[in-house]
């Protein structure tokens, strides 16, 4: 044998641990392939409780500086809560409660659509209001300072009823020889 040659017993140990190796490693992969691969869907995560707190009866949102209606009507105009009406006439109707003047001014002006709308410093009018609920209807609506004891509201029902057909075309009296009381006139009368 050569003096430099390799031996043969090492080189057949490193080439067997090598081998080892790569068996170990083959297996390994093969495990983590063959697991990874599985069917089975992953298991959901966990759901959470929810638990709702007691809760107080529910709150009431409303605005501290909103006029609330009432119950009384005028014309289908509902009245500012605790307005009290103080006249009812055929065509207009009169009350008075104590409410900021510019809080009413906003009530008044949230609820009807007006042609003119005059404001001062203690009085405001809406000429030719119609009510968003009911566009059939024209009002009148004056807002004044009662005396430093509140305010007044009236509300006047200006709407027109619609015009009669009086005169015809074929009203006798539009024709000639008729007078507007539809007696014949006597032709000899105009000589």
């Amino acid at each position: 044998m050569p003096r430099y040659a390799p031996n043969r017993r090492s080189s057949s140990n490193a080439a067997l641990a090598t081998t080892r190796f790569h068996g170990a490693a083959a297996l390994v992969y093969t495990y983590c392939f063959v697991s990874s691969c599985s069917t089975d869907p992953p298991p959901p995560p966990p759901q959470r409780v929810h638990t709702a707190a007691p809760t107080a009866a529910a709150v009431d949102r409303v605005d501290p500086n909103e006029v609330l209606e009432g119950t009384e009507k005028a014309f289908g105009f509902p009245l500012p809560h605790k307005f009290v009406v103080e006249h009812r006439f055929k065509d207009a109707v009169q009350a008075r409660g104590e409410v900021p003047f510019e809080r009413l001014v906003a009530y008044v002006r949230s609820r009807v659509i007006a042609t003119s709308v005059e404001t001062g410093p203690t009085t405001a009018t809406f000429k030719n209001a119609t009510l968003k609920d009911n566009p059939t209807l024209n009002l009148d609506i004056h807002i004044w300072m009662w005396g430093g004891e509140g305010l007044g509201i009236s509300v006047r029902d200006v709407t027109r009823l619609p015009a009669k057909d009086i005169v015809k075309p074929t009203d006798p009296w539009d024709q000639p020889g008729f007078d507007p009381k539809d007696r014949k006139v006597d032709p000899k009368r105009f000589e």
